[in-house]
C-alpha cells in the first residue's frame, strides 16, 4: 500500500480548514474586544493580550487538530496529554509574569515623537523703547519693572501648560537672570542681518529650539493716572528653526503688534494661535464690501467662528504682482514711521520690490507659493450657505495696509 504524502494527510485531518477558522475566530475576538475598549472604555492592553494568548496557545490547536481532525473516534495520545497542559501552563505563567511587571501595558509616551522645543521669551527692553513708541504712534511707552515682567511669564506659561499638557510642546522660558541677561543682551527684533547673530547665538544657548518667539512688551503712558494700564507687545517668531525666515523663504516671521488691558491672557491668545496651527479649510471666492463670501473644503464650518484669513502668493500665477503692490503699501504706511526698526523694514521690502521687479523684467518663471502672517486679517462667520458656501463679515486687519482679495486662504485654529 502506498504511504500518504504529508499534504494529503493534513487535509484528510482538516488542518487547514481549523487552522482558518480559528485565524477567523480569534480575528474576530480581537475586534470585539477593541469594540469593548471604545464603547465601555476597557483597559487599552486588552487586545495586546489577546493576541498574545490566541498565538500562545497555536501549538494546542494543531495538536487537537492533527490528531482529532479526521472523522470518527480518536483516542487521546500521551502527546495530548503531556503538550496541552505545558502549553496552557506557558501561557498562564507569561500572563501572570506580564502582568507583575506592567509589560502588556504600553507606555504610549514613548511612542510619541520628541517634543517641539519652543523658545519664549517675554522681555521689555529700554534701548528700544523710543522705536516702538514711534512706531505705535501713541502717547509714548515706558518699559515694564521686572516684578511685572516675570508675573507676565508665570501667567503665560500657566496658560499654556495648561493647554498644552503633556503634549508635543517642550517650553523654554528663561527665568534665571544669567539666562534673561543673555538673552537681553542678543536681542531678536527682525531677520536683517543686524539680528541674524542673535538669532544664531539663542538657538545654540537654549538647547537648539525648534521654534523661537520673541515678544517685547510695554505700558503705554497714562495721559490721567485713573485709567487702566494698556500694554503694548510686538513679537517676532521664527517657527521652524534653524530656517531663519531669510528674505524669499516661505517661512513666515512677522512683527505683530497689539494693544491689550490683560496683557497675559492677550500674549497667551498670540502664542496659542501659532502653536496650535491654522487648518486650510478654503478660499474667499467673492468680497462684497466688508462681506466675503468662503468657498469651503470642509462641512464643519458653524456661524459665529472666527476664522484667519491669509493673502495667498501664487508666483504660477499672479502672485509676484499681488506682492508687490502689497510690499508697496506697506512700505508707504512705514514712511510716517521714524523708528530705525522701520527703516531697516523699508530697506528690505525695497531690496525684495527690486527682485521682484526684476523677475518680471526678465521673465522668470517660479512655481513658489507662500503666505505671510502680517498680511492677514480676522473675519467672523455670519452664514452658512451650504456644505460649501460660508458668508463671513471682516473683524480685524492685522495691519491698516492688508488688502482683502478674491483667492485668500482661509483656515480654521486647530487646538
Amino acid at each position: 500500500m502506498p504511504k500518504k504524502s504529508f499534504i494529503k494527510t493534513l487535509l484528510e485531518r482538516r488542518i487547514p480548514q481549523i487552522l482558518g477558522s480559528y485565524l477567523v475566530a480569534g480575528t474576530s475576538l480581537i475586534l470585539f474586544i477593541e469594540y469593548l475598549i471604545d464603547k465601555y472604555q476597557f483597559p487599552s492592553h486588552y487586545p495586546t493580550l489577546a493576541l498574545f494568548a490566541l498565538m500562545g496557545i497555536l501549538p494546542s490547536v494543531v495538536i487537537l487538530a492533527y490528531f482529532h481532525g479526521a472523522p470518527g473516534k480518536d483516542e487521546w495520545t500521551k502527546i495530548e496529554k503531556i503538550g496541552i497542559p505545558l502549553n496552557v501552563l506557558f501561557i498562564a505563567g507569561i500572563l501572570f509574569i506580564g502582568d507583575s511587571l506592567n509589560i502588556w501595558q504600553i507606555n504610549t509616551d514613548n511612542l510619541i515623537s520628541n517634543p517641539q522645543k519652543v523658545l519664549l521669551h517675554i522681555t521689555s527692553l529700554e534701548e528700544y523703547v523710543d522705536d516702538y513708541s514711534n512706531t505705535a504712534q501713541d502717547s509714548g511707552l515706558i518699559i515694564l519693572t521686572n516684578t511685572k515682567l516675570e508675573s507676565i511669564r508665570q501667567d503665560v506659561e500657566s496658560m499654556l501648560l495648561g493647554i498644552y499638557y503633556n503634549e508635543k510642546f517642550k517650553f523654554i522660558i528663561p527665568r534665571f537672570s544669567d539666562e534673561v541677561q543673555f538673552i537681553d543682551n542678543n536681542p531678536i527684533l527682525n531677520t536683517t542681518e543686524e539680528f541674524r547673530e542673535n538669532i544664531n547665538k539663542n538657538y545654540e544657548r537654549f538647547d537648539l529650539p525648534n521654534q523661537i518667539f520673541y515678544i517685547n512688551v510695554y505700558q503705554y503712558r497714562k495721559v490721567h493716572q485713573s485709567l487702566t494700564p494698556i500694554y503694548f507687545y510686538a513679537a517676532m517668531d521664527f517657527p521652524k528653526m534653524p530656517d531663519m525666515g531669510v528674505s524669499g523663504s516661505v517661512i513666515r516671521h512677522k512683527n505683530q503688534k497689539n494693544k491689550a488691558t490683560d496683557v497675559s491672557k492677550n500674549i497667551f491668545e498670540y502664542l496659542r494661535g501659532e502653536l496650535s496651527g491654522w487648518q486650510y479649510i478654503g478660499n474667499i471666492s467673492k468680497i462684497e464690501e466688508d462681506v466675503l463670501y468662503i468657498k469651503l473644503n470642509t462641512s464643519k464650518i458653524k456661524k459665529n467662528m472666527n476664522l484667519k484669513v491669509y493673502t495667498k502668493y501664487d508666483y504660477q500665477y499672479n502672485g509676484v504682482q499681488i506682492r508687490m503692490e502689497d510690499i508697496r503699501n506697506e512700505i508707504e504706511f512705514y514712511k510716517k514711521d521714524t523708528s530705525s526698526s522701520a527703516k531697516r523694514l523699508i530697506n528690505n521690502r525695497q531690496e525684495e520690490l527690486s527682485s521682484l521687479e526684476d523677475r518680471i523684467k526678465f521673465h522668470r518663471t517660479s512655481s513658489k507659493m507662500f503666505t505671510r502672517g502680517e498680511f492677514s486679517y480676522f473675519v467672523k462667520v455670519i452664514d452658512i450657505r451650504s456644505d460649501s458656501m460660508a458668508v463671513a463679515k471682516l473683524i480685524e486687519l492685522t495691519y491698516p495696509y492688508v488688502t482683502m482679495r478674491a483667492g485668500d486662504e482661509v483656515r480654521l485654529r486647530v487646538d
